[in-house]
């Protein structure tokens, strides 16, 4: 349960979902060559709807360690 008084991290979930996140409407937009554009044409993103999510709403702390430690086990900096 999350209270009015609890503080989370930017980028954290906890924040996201104490801030009362609502996810991007998919039908809004359109996604060419990995670009997503709305349809009225007002908001371009370089990058998927699926990133854009990850990046706005954020991650798990358990997720991203994974990430780190895949980097780390295949030598990339």
């Amino acid at each position: 349960m999350l209270y009015s008084t609890d503080k989370y991290c930017d980028g954290c979930v906890l924040r996201s979902i104490s801030d009362g996140w609502k996810p991007i409407n998919k039908d809004d937009f359109k996604e060419e060559d990995g670009i997503s554009y709305s349809k009225d044409g007002s908001v371009i993103v370089l990058g998927t709807l699926s990133e854009l999510d990850d990046s706005e709403f954020g991650q798990m702390g358990w997720i991203l360690a994974e990430k780190v430690e895949e980097r780390i086990l295949n030598g990339a900096g």
